[in-house]
């Protein structure tokens, strides 16, 4: 279904990256508050957009507390965009910059986003961009949906072609090794683990465990690199929970979860 951009009134920028600008808008008909996201120009191209709707038709099925809701796709004036559920909640990484995450609500926010990524999972979907940005919370009613499908894919072993690591550097710091294309080893649901690491890395730490201004560096850093212990850190995060965030980030202990 193509919808008319009339139906929607825009409120605000909810946010802006190279390739999607999102936008807080109102559905005038029903009187209710959406988020529009749409491709950015130089990413508008035929090729583009059929890969936007296909992925978003992956998740347009789910009826699903995980998932931020698919309602509509946009098509005006040769801009094409995907109206998205508003939970009226802010993507993960705007609280993680407002607030300090104590123990108890690290894992709590660990548990329902572990949820989420085991239901697309259960739906044979990979999301393949599990990182702060793509998870929104709503910290008044603890409600966390995922968000961000672009990129993602039904289950599937595919190999990565080599990775342009100036391109989309915002992402960089949550990609698994795999998914550098420098590696001999495929893609498949195990990508979004690794990634998961990295989020509840940031969360218990309020750092990345690999940064640069070097994009390079942080390609390498995933391949090669093995971050300091959560705990060492932060020592109000119990060894044990630095253990599990630490094996989600194995360079090989992945491999060999079947």
């Amino acid at each position: 279904m193509i919808g008319t951009k009339e139906n929607y009134k825009i409120m605000e920028v909810f946010y802006k990256s190279q390739y999607i600008t999102v936008f807080k808008a109102l559905n005038v008909k029903t009187n209710e508050n959406v988020m529009i996201k749409e491709l950015n120009t130089e990413f508008n191209n035929p090729i583009n957009i059929s890969k936007f709707k296909n992925r978003y038709n992956l998740i347009k099925s789910l009826d699903s507390e995980y998932v931020v809701k698919v309602y509509e796709f946009l098509e005006f004036e040769n801009r094409f965009s995907v109206v998205l559920e508003d939970c009226g909640g802010t993507p993960l990484s705007y609280y993680i910059n407002n607030n300090y995450i104590q123990l108890k609500e690290l894992l709590q926010i660990a548990l329902k986003i572990t949820r989420c990524i085991k239901y697309i999972h259960s739906n044979h979907i990979i999301h393949k961009n599990i990182n702060p940005l793509n998870i929104i919370y709503n910290s008044d009613k603890k409600i966390i949906k995922l968000f961000g499908f672009e990129n993602s894919s039904e289950f599937s072993f595919e190999t990565a072609e080599a990775l342009n690591p100036n391109v989309f550097y915002e992402k960089l710091c949550y990609i698994s090794p795999e998914q550098t294309g420098r590696m001999n080893r495929p893609i498949d649901y195990r990508t979004d683990f690794y990634s998961l690491g990295i989020t509840l890395y940031e969360l218990a730490c309020s750092k990345l465990p690999f940064a640069s201004f070097d994009p390079a560096d942080i390609v390498y850093f995933h391949m090669a690199k093995t971050p300091l212990a959560i705990d060492e850190i932060n020592q109000n995060i119990p060894p044990v929970v630095s253990q599990i965030i630490s094996k989600l980030m194995g360079k090989m202990v992945l491999y060999l979860l079947m």
